[in-house]
Protein backbone atom coordinates (compact mmCIF):
# COMPACT_ATOMS: atom_id res chain seq x y z
CA UNK A 1 0.00 0.00 0.00
CA UNK A 2 2.86 2.35 0.84
CA UNK A 3 4.44 1.73 -2.55
CA UNK A 4 1.19 2.69 -4.28
CA UNK A 5 0.77 5.84 -2.18
CA UNK A 6 4.41 6.80 -2.74
CA UNK A 7 4.18 6.19 -6.48
CA UNK A 8 0.87 8.06 -6.67
CA UNK A 9 2.42 10.99 -4.80
CA UNK A 10 5.20 11.07 -7.39
CA UNK A 11 2.66 10.96 -10.23
CA UNK A 12 0.65 13.75 -8.58
CA UNK A 13 3.71 16.01 -8.87
CA UNK A 14 4.07 15.47 -12.61
CA UNK A 15 2.82 18.11 -15.03
CA UNK A 16 -0.91 17.66 -15.78
CA UNK A 17 -0.21 16.84 -19.45
CA UNK A 18 1.99 13.93 -18.32
CA UNK A 19 -0.49 12.75 -15.67
CA UNK A 20 -3.31 12.47 -18.23
CA UNK A 21 -1.28 9.91 -20.20
CA UNK A 22 -0.91 7.58 -17.20
CA UNK A 23 -3.52 4.88 -16.62
CA UNK A 24 -3.69 5.36 -12.88
CA UNK A 25 -6.01 2.40 -12.34
CA UNK A 26 -3.59 0.06 -14.10
CA UNK A 27 -0.73 1.61 -12.10
CA UNK A 28 -2.59 1.10 -8.80
CA UNK A 29 -3.41 -2.54 -9.51
CA UNK A 30 0.12 -3.28 -10.72
CA UNK A 31 1.87 -1.76 -7.73
CA UNK A 32 -0.55 -3.12 -5.14
CA UNK A 33 -0.23 -6.66 -6.52
CA UNK A 34 3.51 -6.63 -7.35
CA UNK A 35 4.57 -8.30 -4.08
CA UNK A 36 2.69 -11.47 -5.00
CA UNK A 37 5.97 -12.55 -6.59
CA UNK A 38 7.32 -12.92 -3.05
CA UNK A 39 4.60 -15.41 -2.15
CA UNK A 40 5.42 -18.90 -0.98
CA UNK A 41 2.22 -20.20 -2.58
CA UNK A 42 3.20 -22.55 -5.44
CA UNK A 43 0.01 -21.67 -7.33
CA UNK A 44 1.29 -18.08 -7.63
CA UNK A 45 5.04 -18.43 -8.00
CA UNK A 46 7.11 -20.35 -10.49
CA UNK A 47 10.22 -22.38 -9.92
CA UNK A 48 12.09 -20.70 -12.76
CA UNK A 49 11.11 -17.01 -12.99
CA UNK A 50 12.33 -14.07 -10.93
CA UNK A 51 9.86 -12.59 -8.45
CA UNK A 52 9.19 -9.54 -10.64
CA UNK A 53 7.75 -11.78 -13.35
CA UNK A 54 5.90 -14.01 -10.90
CA UNK A 55 4.27 -10.86 -9.47
CA UNK A 56 3.48 -9.56 -12.97
CA UNK A 57 2.00 -12.87 -14.01
CA UNK A 58 -0.12 -13.06 -10.84
CA UNK A 59 -1.40 -9.51 -11.43
CA UNK A 60 -2.15 -10.31 -15.07
CA UNK A 61 -3.97 -13.52 -14.09
CA UNK A 62 -6.00 -11.57 -11.53
CA UNK A 63 -7.05 -9.01 -14.14
CA UNK A 64 -7.92 -11.68 -16.69
CA UNK A 65 -9.94 -13.57 -14.06
CA UNK A 66 -11.61 -10.65 -12.25
CA UNK A 67 -11.55 -7.78 -14.74
CA UNK A 68 -13.96 -7.13 -17.57
CA UNK A 69 -12.35 -8.23 -20.84
CA UNK A 70 -13.48 -5.08 -22.62
CA UNK A 71 -11.66 -2.99 -20.00
CA UNK A 72 -8.46 -5.09 -19.73
CA UNK A 73 -7.33 -5.87 -23.25
CA UNK A 74 -3.86 -7.11 -24.19
CA UNK A 75 -2.55 -3.53 -24.58
CA UNK A 76 -3.79 -2.29 -21.22
CA UNK A 77 -2.32 -5.28 -19.38
CA UNK A 78 1.21 -4.37 -20.51
CA UNK A 79 1.51 -0.61 -20.15
CA UNK A 80 5.21 0.26 -19.96
CA UNK A 81 4.87 3.75 -18.46
CA UNK A 82 2.81 2.43 -15.59
CA UNK A 83 5.34 -0.34 -14.97
CA UNK A 84 8.08 2.29 -14.80
CA UNK A 85 6.10 4.07 -12.07
CA UNK A 86 5.71 0.76 -10.21
CA UNK A 87 9.51 0.60 -10.16
CA UNK A 88 9.88 4.23 -9.08
CA UNK A 89 7.17 3.99 -6.41
CA UNK A 90 8.55 0.77 -4.98
CA UNK A 91 12.17 1.89 -5.07
CA UNK A 92 11.26 5.21 -3.44
CA UNK A 93 9.23 3.44 -0.79
CA UNK A 94 12.07 1.03 -0.02
CA UNK A 95 14.79 3.65 0.04
CA UNK A 96 12.64 6.35 1.60
CA UNK A 97 12.75 10.07 1.06
CA UNK A 98 12.51 12.85 3.55
CA UNK A 99 9.75 14.98 2.16
CA UNK A 100 6.69 15.97 4.17
CA UNK A 101 4.23 14.15 1.90
CA UNK A 102 6.19 10.89 2.06
CA UNK A 103 6.68 11.27 5.79
CA UNK A 104 2.86 11.42 6.17
CA UNK A 105 2.53 8.19 4.17
CA UNK A 106 5.17 6.48 6.33
CA UNK A 107 3.43 7.70 9.47
CA UNK A 108 0.06 6.34 8.31
CA UNK A 109 1.64 3.08 7.05
CA UNK A 110 4.73 2.53 9.24
CA UNK A 111 7.83 0.98 7.69
CA UNK A 112 8.81 -0.75 10.94
CA UNK A 113 10.42 -4.10 10.19
CA UNK A 114 10.58 -3.49 6.42
CA UNK A 115 14.35 -3.91 6.21
CA UNK A 116 14.26 -7.29 7.96
CA UNK A 117 11.25 -8.40 5.91
CA UNK A 118 12.94 -7.55 2.60
CA UNK A 119 16.11 -9.34 3.73
CA UNK A 120 14.14 -12.45 4.76
CA UNK A 121 12.19 -12.59 1.49
CA UNK A 122 15.16 -11.93 -0.80
CA UNK A 123 17.39 -14.43 0.99
CA UNK A 124 14.57 -16.95 0.76
CA UNK A 125 14.43 -16.42 -3.01
CA UNK A 126 18.20 -16.93 -3.19
CA UNK A 127 17.85 -20.23 -1.33
CA UNK A 128 14.78 -21.61 -3.14
CA UNK A 129 15.30 -20.43 -6.72
CA UNK A 130 18.76 -18.86 -6.98
CA UNK A 131 18.87 -18.98 -10.79
CA UNK A 132 16.13 -16.30 -10.84
CA UNK A 133 18.02 -13.84 -8.64
CA UNK A 134 21.21 -13.08 -10.53
CA UNK A 135 20.22 -10.00 -12.55
CA UNK A 136 18.42 -8.06 -9.84
CA UNK A 137 19.09 -6.51 -6.47
CA UNK A 138 18.09 -9.85 -4.91
CA UNK A 139 21.43 -11.43 -5.87
CA UNK A 140 23.26 -8.90 -3.72
CA UNK A 141 21.39 -10.15 -0.66
CA UNK A 142 22.26 -13.74 -1.55
CA UNK A 143 25.92 -12.90 -2.05
CA UNK A 144 26.08 -11.18 1.32
CA UNK A 145 23.79 -13.24 3.55
CA UNK A 146 23.21 -16.73 2.09
CA UNK A 147 25.80 -19.43 2.66
CA UNK A 148 27.07 -21.06 -0.58
CA UNK A 149 25.22 -18.54 -2.79
CA UNK A 150 27.36 -17.01 -5.52
CA UNK A 151 26.84 -14.57 -8.37
CA UNK A 152 29.68 -16.24 -10.20
CA UNK A 153 28.32 -17.82 -13.37
CA UNK A 154 25.15 -15.75 -13.10
CA UNK A 155 22.41 -16.35 -15.62
CA UNK A 156 19.40 -14.47 -16.96
CA UNK A 157 16.48 -14.24 -14.52
CA UNK A 158 14.32 -16.70 -16.46
CA UNK A 159 11.90 -14.50 -18.39
CA UNK A 160 10.86 -16.51 -21.42
CA UNK A 161 9.37 -13.62 -23.41
CA UNK A 162 5.80 -14.92 -23.27
CA UNK A 163 4.57 -11.70 -21.68
CA UNK A 164 5.78 -8.12 -21.65
CA UNK A 165 3.82 -6.98 -18.59
CA UNK A 166 6.19 -6.52 -15.71
CA UNK A 167 5.22 -5.59 -12.19
CA UNK A 168 8.01 -4.92 -9.75
CA UNK A 169 11.48 -3.62 -10.23
CA UNK A 170 14.99 -4.67 -11.04
CA UNK A 171 17.83 -2.64 -9.59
Amino acid sequence: MRSWLTGQALINHLPPETQKDIDQEAFAIAIILHDQGWSKNPSIISADKCFEFDGANAARDFLLREGKSEEWDKHRIQLETEVAYVYVGTATELSGVEVEEFDRIAKEFPREGLKGYVREITCGLCRTKPETTYNSFVGGFGERFVERYSLEGEEDCGFDGSYDYRVGFVI
